[in-house]
Formats: structure tokens, sequence, C-alpha cells
């Protein structure tokens, strides 16, 4: 028996009614829906597109239930949505996410002009900025790097747990930016970001402890945290900027003499 979720007409129907007003120039389906994936329990994301951005993020994003299912509401421009493809962090959501969208509604043909500028992306202008983010992000996380040491010489769980997940969530953002890796879909953002940086590789394994996909104390998945940032230095240590090396050297100094990462022991 099929898993997919098929979306009722009548329900798109009456959504398109409903966000459609007056003050909507476009309404996109997106995500899984989109895409032809979903399942019973996936959201019904829509983006509703305005010629004004709504000033409050409650007007910017909304939640509801409608037959059961549950409604994701994005109102944004074309300009910001436009503006999402220019810069490295953004675009590697928005371009696949506009080229799996679906017009739903297009009052000036603005939106299929949109979804060409997606279609058409290529990553090449970007790697730049994108080299620039990855290694002013790699360096600002010495300041997590050290937080996990510190936590771990004291055997402080809470501490180590929770400069863990900066660790890990900011390395993986730097990996997958640096890398320009499309992100399909957020379901499979951690598999694409190993498969960049080698399944089988250190960066990888130390990944997959940290951040919860094998089993592990959560003094061991704070050491492989500390592994990642050494890993992650050396993956993109053709992209770190002169600027920033002073403070990444450091950070890997420091955890190489809090001698907390040992090879072999920390994803046991």
């Amino acid at each position: 028996m099929s898993s997919v979720s098929v979306l009722p007409d009548a329900l798109l129907s009456g959504l398109v009614a409903e966000y459609a007003d007056a003050a909507a120039i476009g309404l996109l389906l997106a995500g899984s829906h989109a895409r032809g994936d979903a399942t019973p329990y996936s959201d019904i994301d829509l983006i509703r597109f305005t010629a004004v951005l709504p000033e409050t993020e409650a007007d910017r994003y909304a939640l509801a239930y409608r037959e059961g299912r549950l409604v994701s509401l994005s109102t944004t421009t074309i300009d910001a949505k436009r503006n999402e493809l220019g810069r490295p962090e953004t675009a590697i959501w928005a371009a696949p996410g506009l080229r799996q969208a679906r017009i739903l509604l297009d009052r000036s043909g603005a939106l299929a002009e949109l979804l060409g500028e997606a279609h058409t992306f290529r990553w090449e202008p970007l790697q730049l900025a994108a080299d620039t983010y990855a290694s002013y992000h790699v360096m600002g996380l010495a300041e997590e790097a050290h937080k996990v040491i510190g936590a771990l010489a004291k055997g402080d769980e809470a501490v180590a747990l929770y400069g863990t997940w900066g660790l890990v969530a900011g390395l993986l953002r730097a990996v997958t930016v640096q890398r320009g890796v499309l992100i399909r879909t957020e379901n499979s953002y951690f598999q694409q970001a190993q498969a960049a940086a080698g399944l089988d590789s250190a960066w990888s394994h130390a990944f997959r402890v940290a951040v919860g996909l094998e089993v592990a104390t959560t003094m061991a998945r704070a050491a492989a945290a500390l592994s990642l940032y050494q890993e992650t230095a050396m993956l993109l240590a053709p992209a770190l900027q002169r600027q920033h090396l002073d403070v990444i050297r450091g950070a890997l100094a420091r955890i190489d003499a809090s001698g907390l990462v040992r090879e072999g022991e920390w994803g046991m």
C-alpha cells in the first residue's frame, strides 16, 4: 500500500480561494505536495506573494488546520525571494525549493519569471561569497568549541550538549554552503551534507556521532563535535580566509591541547 498522500483538488481549490485575496499577487504550492512525495502527516506548504513584505513575523508565517491537514503559509515578496537566490546561505534552499514549486496563482506572470530564474540558477557566481560565509562561520564557532572543551573538562553534560548542538548545526551549514549543496528537502539535509563530505569520511563519522545518529553518550557526542570542528577545518581549508585563520588555528590548538579528542574513542 502506497504511503504517498494525494492532495484533493477540492481542498487545494479552497486554499487558493482562502489565501489568494486582493493583496496576493501570486501563490505557490511548495514542499512535499508539490514534489509528489507527501505522506499523510506532511503539511501543505503554501507561499503567498504580496507587493509589500508584512511587517510582523506572525503575518509572514502562520499555521492552520484545514480538513484535518496542517497548512503552512509563508508570505513574502518576489524581490525578497529573488534576493534569496543571490545569497549562498539561502540559495541552497531557495533554488531547489522554487524549482519544485507549483504555481497556483500568478496574476502578473512574475511568479513564472521567478521560477524560470530558479531553473537557470548557477552556483558558480556565488562561490566566493560561499567561501567567505563558511570561513567566517567556522571562525565564529571557535566560541562553541571552547564551550564544549570546558564542559568536557568539568563533566557538565548540559553545557556539553548545548555546545554540541551549536557546533553541529553551524558546521553543517558551513559545509553545505561552501560546497554549494542544493538541499532537495529538509529531510535529505543530513544525507546530502554527508555525501558532500564523503559518506565514509572522518567528517561524516564524527557528524553521525555528534548529531546522535549513532548511539553514544552525551560526552562522546561532545567530543565528536570537537572532532567535527577539526574535520571541517581540514575539509574547507582551501576556502578559509586569512583574516579568520588566527582564530581557527587557535581553536584547533586548544582542541589538540585538551587531549579530549582521542580518535576511535569518542565514537564508541
